[in-house]
């Protein structure tokens, strides 16, 4: 489920042996069947994965490529998550903190940590980590907060917790028309909140 203005990223981890002579690897075809809204009629599109082959290989292809070591962060972000989680659910607070804590350490060490995304990730992860200070805490509204914080990273896909922390946290899921929608939900509730305190 696409919307317009919105993207997916899926990291293969793909392996080839050694070679020894240069060439041209046809890796990977990818075949996508979807439904388009917009002429409401079933489309297909195919792309194919060439790779170079090389027999050894220089400094620039041998340095991580910071997007795709961004959604490699993000894959790990979810799965962490998903562990504390548990943990907290287990009363193992201290250790789903300490998991936390390892990977905004490894965020923060990696080539894509200045990303918009990255922050992003390392932002939820200190919210998790707080939000699993005690049990008592991470039962009342901490669980709750963790899961839309997973669910929003792996699906890539807007799940606020707040408008201001969607709007200007400096990276969002979010598209033109939910920026929109929200910003007009928010501008109300304000609004109400206005008339109610100058009742």
């Amino acid at each position: 489920d696409i919307q317009s203005e919105e993207s997916r990223d899926i990291p293969l981890v793909l392996s080839l042996p050694s070679v020894e002579t240069a060439s041209t690897c046809n890796l990977l075809k990818v075949n996508v069947e979807y439904f388009d809204t917009l002429t409401n009629s079933v489309a297909c599109y195919d792309v194919l994965l060439d790779v170079p082959r090389v027999v050894e290989l220089s400094k620039e292809q041998m340095r991580r490529d910071v997007d795709i070591d961004a959604h490699i962060n993000r894959v790990q972000t979810c799965a962490v998550l998903k562990e504390a989680k548990l943990l907290g659910e287990q009363n193992k607070c201290e250790e789903g903190r300490a998991m936390i804590d390892a990977q905004i350490k490894k965020i923060k060490e990696s080539v894509s940590a200045e990303l918009p995304l990255c922050g992003r990730l390392v932002q939820d992860l200190e919210g998790a980590k707080e939000a699993m200070k005690t049990y008592a805490q991470f039962t009342s509204e901490g669980s709750h907060r963790i899961s839309n914080w997973s669910a929003s990273h792996s699906r890539q896909r807007a799940a606020p917790q707040s408008y201001d922390t969607e709007m200007f946290s400096g990276f969002t899921y979010c598209n033109a028309a939910r920026f929109d929608m929200q910003s007009m939900y928010w501008v109300l509730k304000i609004g109400r909140a206005s008339c109610r305190e100058r009742v």
